[in-house]
């Protein structure tokens, strides 16, 4: 089972009062004192707390403290996030480029960029680049090519030539794949240019009958300019909400019950998270839709600044009962919150935002459902089911159990179990004529922190007749009520220390 909720809590704690008491009868045999064929041993003496039990479940569920000790359930959905290099993927680029002109322009593949994409600036990363020249010239050619928009540490790129004749109706010349990582290029219309100078011996200017320029891929460290508007389908997202796993009537009530959101953005232009959907469905299968600002005019998150380029922003928003109906659903037993999400990059569609990008900007958003254990329980009924087992334990004729309970926690609990054998028939019950009742804390009217804990002791006789139904048994399922103060409806805190100490002992007898 995976929980780490309210009800897991409470039925774990009762657990410690039942199932403790009858697995550690296996010591039975090692017992040394005797009085009569019967036998005291200690059973338990334990102290449960909430954290703690938490910390040892798995699943989607944290509980976490505040400074002041009061404790808050997390149901966390997985991160949907994404990465620049989802979004601007490398392009292998071997195409060969054939220049036309002296001056001819190279433009960059804007087709795998957004729609309305405006290069500025950007710094290549892994990019190599060849060059191929031919003249039919039957003399030697100097060739100098420049790339005004490519430069490094303020120099522009240029390289020298020459095409040597040695005979023939043509020379070529093929260069050794040159790396340009790390150099900056100046977008010009989304293109660079390229010049060219060709001289033959006699310094006079010419053109070639061929020149081409071939790129091995094309890949940035970095991008500036305008992305233009995109919109991203976020993958759904779905919370599983374990509180009302094990609900059977009644009401748990909680006061401010919240969606948070947290994004992370080290992209640097606006993102928006626009919500299509957020569906609550409830443990009886129906379905809620939520409303509120956030919902119809989405959520925006911060991104740094051309002054920031390698920072990351974060952000927090929630959903709560200030501006949205999530109150007024959860309080219906919402067992899943699914998203239907869109993420908006430049929402505004502003050409005159300037952003940028690095290879290593990402987007990540965590929703999560956030219930502060602030509330009260009327007459909410839990239940959940065990596997024991009590075979070899024949030569046990009877036995008495001594329990002590302490109760810190702001509510009545009554419990009743139930033993099944292996066909779900019900063997016998553990208490025969009323539920065991222990006592809520007494609550400081100012403060609403327990100030001393609520105390009960009760001995559960097994005879002849009862002993054999446990030993039957297979299964324990556990009914429990809890009720907070004043009738089930005052709010109050779940501290982190409160606490359900328990004491137990046994007196038993074994058959001679």
């Amino acid at each position: 089972m995976k929980y780490g909720s309210l009800s897991y809590i409470l039925i774990n704690l009762c657990l410690v009062l039942t199932i403790l008491s009858c697995t550690d009868l296996t010591s039975v045999k090692e017992v040394d004192a005797s009085l009569n064929g019967e036998y005291a041993i200690p059973l338990i003496n334990t102290k449960a707390r909430i954290v703690e039990i938490a910390e040892s479940t798995s699943g989607n569920a944290v509980v976490k403290v505040d400074p002041e000790g009061r404790l808050t359930v997390f149901y966390t959905a997985p991160p949907v996030q994404r990465f620049a290099r989802e979004i601007f993927a490398p392009v292998d680029f071997p195409v060969p480029l054939f220049l036309q002109d002296t001056v001819a322009p190279v433009p960059f593949p804007v087709e795998v960029f957004p729609t309305n994409f405006q290069l500025d600036r950007a710094i290549f990363a892994n990019v190599g680049i060849r060059w191929s020249f031919q003249t039919k010239l039957q003399e030697t050619v100097t060739v100098k090519v420049t790339i005004p928009e490519l430069s490094k540490d303020g120099v522009i790129y240029t390289r020298d030539y020459v095409l040597n004749y040695e005979g023939g109706e043509e020379t070529n010349l093929i260069t050794e794949t040159e790396s340009v990582d790390s150099w900056d290029v100046t977008g010009n219309n989304n293109q660079v240019f390229v010049n060219y100078d060709a001289r033959n011996e006699a310094g006079e200017r010419i053109e070639l009958d061929r020149i081409v320029l071939t790129f091995d891929r094309l890949d940035f460290g970095y991008i500036e300019g305008f992305f233009g508007k995109e919109i991203q389908q976020v993958d759904g997202e779905v919370i599983t909400v374990g509180v009302y796993s094990n609900w059977l009537s009644g009401g748990l009530w909680f006061e401010n019950p919240k969606v948070r959101i947290d994004g992370e953005n080290a992209f640097g232009f606006p993102v928006e998270a626009k919500f299509n959907s957020v569906e609550f469905t409830t443990i009886t299968g129906s379905t809620f839709l939520m409303t509120g600002d956030l919902i119809d005019n989405g959520v925006l998150f911060k991104h740094p600044t051309l002054a920031e380029v390698g920072e990351v922003k974060l952000d927090t928003f929630f959903f709560n009962n200030e501006n949205s109906n999530i109150q007024e659903i959860f309080n219906e037993k919402v067992s899943r919150v699914a998203f239907d999400i869109d993420a908006v990059a430049n929402p505004e569609d502003d050409p005159d935002i300037t952003g940028f990008m690095t290879s290593d900007s990402y987007y990540k958003v965590v929703t999560n459902v956030e219930l502060p254990l602030f509330g009260y329980a009327n007459e909410l009924k839990l239940t959940d089911t065990f596997d024991i087992d009590f075979e070899g334990y024949a030569s046990l004729e009877s036995a008495e159990f001594k329990l002590i309970m302490e109760n810190d926690f702001p509510f009545d609990v009554r419990v009743q179990g139930f033993l099944l054998d292996e066909n779900q028939n019900i063997t016998d019950s553990l208490f025969r004529d009323q539920r065991y009742f222990l006592p809520a804390a007494d609550i400081d009217e100012m403060t609403g922190i327990a100030t001393s804990a609520g105390e009960e002791t009760v001995f559960i006789p097994f005879d002849e007749t009862k002993i054999n139904n446990v030993i039957d048994a297979s299964k324990v399922v556990f009914l429990i009520d809890l009720e907070s103060l004043n009738n089930g409806e005052e709010s109050l805190w779940i501290y982190e220390d409160y606490a359900l100490e328990l004491r137990m002992g046994a007196k038993i007898k074994l058959n001679d």
